[in-house]
């Protein structure tokens, strides 16, 4: 398929690579870039592939000083997975920290992925939003005003508190002993989901087998409360 990619930084050097796919969400890219730009360190970097957003992306002007903006002129819904696993590919690092652009790192979970030699790590997560100035922002009350209830925070409870789809992962365990990343079949019918669960269980295969170590739990990271609700990202369809 056809591809641009837009570059910033230096070439060598980078210990992880954070990989978002992304549709739409314009103020919340702009956030998003903002605020990683103050956290992720020197030795980073941020892959970030427009998924088929029409107008496209544009180069954020705030942005971690290691940065890619890959365009992946791929209009089909939920190819996610097609996403991740090229992000995967043009990774420089030797961890890939794969999340959604609905989910906030924090500087402790970056903390402990620069210190990580293990093969996978989960976040605990709670509920937050950032500002347009890519501020974290925690208020109930203008959480509220985002779509947050208390089911939000049941909900997540309920699933251990982690995303299965937000973990940091060794570059060549993905790629390689993971054969390239995501099974990109399943979403060749453009229906939503189904390829975290199908990775996860292989991964807990390779566990069993040895081939990788456990994994493990982070530091909390936060999302933003209703995302599928919010106006702010893309209108696709889950069902």
């Amino acid at each position: 398929s056809v591809m641009n990619a837009m570059k910033s930084g230096g070439t060598r050097g980078i210990r992880t690579s954070v990989i978002i796919s992304v549709l739409e969400s314009y103020a919340v890219v702009r956030a998003q870039c903002r605020h990683l730009s103050r956290i992720l360190p020197p030795n980073w970097e941020l892959i970030l592939l427009d998924d088929g957003s029409q107008p496209p992306i544009e180069f954020p002007e705030l942005r971690p000083a290691n940065f890619t903006l890959v365009h992946t002129r791929n209009f089909n819904p939920w190819t996610q997975p097609i996403a991740r696993n090229l992000g995967g590919r043009l990774a420089r690092g030797d961890y890939l920290l794969l999340t959604d652009i609905d989910h906030i790192l924090t500087s402790e979970a970056v903390r402990a992925v620069q210190e990580f030699r293990g093969s996978r790590m989960f976040f605990s997560r709670s509920c937050a939003i950032l500002s347009e100035d890519g501020d974290l922002v925690r208020d109930r009350r203008v959480l509220r005003e985002a779509g947050w209830t208390e089911q939000n925070d049941a909900a997540m409870r309920a699933a251990g508190g982690v995303h299965q789809n937000t973990f940091a992962i060794r570059r060549e365990l993905f790629l390689d002993t993971m054969n390239g990343g995501y099974d990109e079949s399943l979403c060749a019918d453009g229906r939503y989901g189904g390829d975290d669960v199908e990775f996860n269980h292989r991964d807990g295969r390779l566990v069993e087998a040895g081939l990788a170590d456990r994994d493990v739990l982070g530091p909390e990271i936060h999302v933003y409360p209703d995302a599928a609700a919010n106006a702010e990202f893309h209108g696709l369809s889950r069902s």
